[in-house]
């Protein structure tokens, strides 16, 4: 009854909004001037302050009681460990009840798998002479997941598209029948591999734009293409006025948004310590290369792993083990990491 109750309140705001919406929408068209229609529409905006007092979050300020408890479990983070917590989210979703949840939880998981590879990705910056602080780009472009795949194709920490990818010098396994032979491996699922990679990439980003870092950042999401056709049509080079002079069609919101979400996820990396508390440790691990091929389920039994510390050390592994474990052995010469306590017992 209660989530009922909240549903029936929501429909009941948002129509009010849309109501608040479309008077205000008639208004403007029979304004005199255009400074006037224009000042009129800007009002209509999300986020301006007359609009604001139409969105439904107010109205849900005024609950009482179980109504509003139930209010701000719901706006919690969605790691919210209660059993009662898969009941709740069924009967929302069958009234049709809409929410946000919080952003800190997914933050703390990308932050579990910084911690493990940060100092590995550091050092690689470091070699190849670029700042230390691109190692939080992968807090943009995947959270550190590397498994998430996007629609377009990209794949791993730093959402590399195939034919990239193949430029910067990475294994893809081609998707086709006749190429069965080849063992399904991606080398941008591995976090190191993808860093080399990605540091490459960016180098060449910044060779189109060495006077700014802001366009660089927006190239590597973007593509360095697109933001000198946005340069050509704008006839600036400053970020800020390509944004105010771009249309949406031709720099869309996430190349306007990327480089200030780069921002932002730089200094949350500098405040982690302070704003999360995790208690993992960077990888220590060596690096085999068998010379024979091995199957990964007696590689498995010999080094004694478990599946999740295997895919932690060897994240290419995965689709390997999930797909075809009984067709293709791990290939001679692929590089196995392992910890460095085990190396010499899995050598002899």
């Amino acid at each position: 009854k209660t989530v009922r109750a909240i549903a029936k309140l929501e429909r009941k705001i948002y129509r009010r909004e849309i109501a608040y919406w479309w008077r205000w929408y008639k208004k403007c068209r029979y304004m005199p001037s255009r400074h006037e229609r224009k000042a009129c529409q800007k009002a209509l905006r999300p986020g301006h302050s007359r609009y604001r007092r139409a969105q439904w979050v107010r109205g849900f300020r005024k609950l009482k009681g179980k109504k509003r408890k139930l209010w701000k479990r719901v706006k919690q983070s969605p790691q919210w460990k209660s059993p009662a917590w898969p009941q709740l989210f069924y009967r929302m979703s069958r009234v049709g009840l809409g929410w946000k949840t919080s952003y800190r939880a997914f933050v703390e998981k990308g932050l579990r798998i910084e911690r493990v590879y940060g100092p590995h990705m550091r050092a690689i910056l470091r070699k190849a002479k670029l700042p230390e602080d691109l190692a939080a780009l992968p807090f943009v472009e995947s959270m550190f997941n590397p498994w998430v795949r996007s629609f377009v194709g990209a794949l791993g920490l730093w959402q590399i598209m195939p034919p990239t990818g193949r430029e910067v010098g990475l294994y893809i396994s081609p998707q086709r029948r006749r190429t069965y032979h080849l063992p399904p491996l991606d080398e941008r699922e591995d976090p190191l591999f993808a860093t080399k990679a990605a540091t490459r990439f960016i180098k060449l980003c910044r060779y189109f734009f060495r006077d700014s870092w802001p366009l660089a950042m927006t190239s590597y999401n973007q593509g360095p293409g697109r933001v000198l056709k946005v340069i050509r049509r704008t006839r600036t080079r400053k970020l800020h006025k390509m944004i105010r002079r771009a249309s949406r069609r031709l720099f869309g919101p996430d190349g306007r948004n990327f480089y200030s979400k780069f921002v932002a996820a730089v200094l949350l990396q500098r405040e982690a310590t302070q704003k999360f508390s995790s208690a993992l440790r960077p990888l220590q691990f060596k690096t085999l290369y068998l010379k024979v091929p091995i199957w990964l389920k007696d590689f498995q039994k010999r080094a004694g792993f478990s599946p999740s510390e295997m895919f932690l050390y060897n994240p290419m592994l995965r689709y390997l083990h999930k797909s075809s474990s009984n067709i293709h052995p791990i290939p001679s010469h692929f590089p196995l990491r392992v910890p460095s306590k085990k190396a010499t017992a899995i050598l002899k």
